[in-house]
């Protein structure tokens, strides 16, 4: 007896093609993805969001492989290396007029932004976040986002030097937290997330700022 064996691909790279096989490219040779943030929402986990510099953000519909929308952000500095993640934990926000909403979260040096995102107008709304004068000037800073808290370890300021601060900011208080306990190194370009439970946050990678 002929026994058929399938093999499933994995830890493989693809590109991206339509039905016809023509290959898909995201972005313009025109724009700088440097330090770019990226988060994968929307009702179906079918959209992607891209924020790079100077101040853009692009949604691109990962089902219809199509650009969604293009727009520029309302803030004062440009973007690279920030927080930029998902504020809706399970499922995008249902409106009483049943608008499809997905939220995310904007940090970086003085500019603290929420963002809205409504799936069936595919237009944004940007609100401000207040930033505590301790972080204003630093970026490259781990985050995750939890029980309406948003996280930050480490980062990297304007003098180059790392650091080992963690910091939280409360959504339901409005208030900034410095915690008086420090990360073991100083530590930037690093990433945060947390564990499927939400009781563990992992920090992978990173840089000390020490070039020897």
């Amino acid at each position: 007896k002929t026994i058929k064996i399938t093999r499933t691909l994995c830890n493989q790279w693809m590109l991206i093609a339509n039905k016809q096989k023509k290959q898909i490219f995201i972005g313009r040779s025109e724009d700088d993805y440097l330090g770019v943030g990226a988060i994968i929402g929307g009702s179906e986990n079918h959209l992607l969001f891209i924020n790079y510099r100077e101040k853009n953000i692009d949604v691109f519909n990962l089902k219809t492989l199509q650009y969604m929308n293009k727009v520029i952000l309302p803030i004062g500095s440009v973007m690279k290396y920030h927080c930029f993640i998902a504020k809706t934990e399970h499922d995008v926000t249902i409106t009483d007029t049943n608008q499809r909403i997905w939220e995310m979260l904007l940090f970086s040096q003085n500019t603290g932004l929420s963002i809205e995102y409504d799936e069936d107008s595919n237009t944004f709304r940007f609100r401000n976040v207040r930033v505590c004068t301790s972080i204003k000037q630093c970026y490259s800073y781990g985050c995750v986002y939890v029980n309406h808290l948003l996280l930050f370890f480490g980062g990297e300021g304007t003098n180059g030097k790392a650091s080992d601060r963690v910091y939280k900011y409360s959504f339901l208080d409005k208030q900034w937290m410095n915690f008086e306990q420090t990360l073991p190194i100083s530590l930037n370009e690093c990433t945060a997330i947390l564990n499927e439970d939400h009781t563990f946050v992992h920090i992978l990678g990173g840089y000390d700022g020490n070039t020897t």
